[in-house]
């Protein structure tokens, strides 16, 4: 018997303004809670919710922690 598997994929570009949604919308891709995205990356859960929120914004090195644990890539570009 073989067994098949699909790859799907979020390709969506990451910015400053759209961070929380972002986050968010790749941790429900992964059937990843709040609380297990907050200890996989060692954020206490409120602050997770606070990012997805837009309540607050996490610094570039929190933000690519999370983004690495929610299989995305950081890249800078100028503008």
């Amino acid at each position: 018997m073989r067994r098949y598997s699909m790859k799907r994929e979020i390709k969506t570009e990451l910015t400053i303004d759209n961070l929380g949604s972002w986050m968010k919308e790749k941790r429900k891709f992964w059937g990843y809670t709040q609380e297990y995205l907050a200890k996989k990356t060692g954020f206490h859960v409120n602050t997770i919710r606070r990012y997805e929120s837009d309540e607050s914004s996490p610094t570039l090195e929190d933000a690519e922690g999370i983004i690495k644990v929610l299989g995305g890539e950081l890249v800078i570009r100028e503008q």
